[in-house]
């Protein structure tokens, strides 16, 4: 069976990359859309700093309010307090900093890539998801 490619595959699929570049190699991550009206980006790590994240936390995004850090017990969000299509190494270093409850780090949140990316989820909208 085809699976049509979702358009934030690449995306997410960098900025695990970029974390794993940082020493936080992902354990999971995958790219969904559960109602066909919202695209869901998910990356899993198991080295958060226990002392900050007890129950675990995952990495999420999504087309509407970007990328946060979700508690995996209270399922409390944490945004990372970066556009929606930040650059994936800025997003890597910032999630880096925060699984490790280090200081923000300053970051360049442009790149290249941000303009056809949001492009393809205005497609991928307009077209009615799947």
């Amino acid at each position: 069976m085809f699976v049509k490619p979702m358009p934030h595959d690449g995306y997410i699929n960098e900025v695990a990359y970029q974390l794993t570049q940082l020493g936080h190699e992902p354990t999971q991550q995958w790219t969904t859309s559960p109602d066909g009206e919202q695209l869901d980006g998910v990356i899993v790590f198991d080295d958060a700093d226990p002392a900050l994240w007890p129950d675990h936390v995952w990495l999420g995004w999504d087309q509407h309010n970007g990328w946060a850090l979700c508690d995996n017990g209270t399922r409390a969000l944490f945004p990372l307090d970066l556009d929606v299509y930040a650059a994936p190494g800025a997003v890597a270093v910032r999630a880096a900093d925060r699984l490790t409850g280090r200081q923000d780090t300053d970051v360049d949140e442009d790149w290249d890539g941000a303009a056809a990316l949001a492009e393809a989820v205005r497609a991928w909208e307009k077209e009615g998801a799947l």
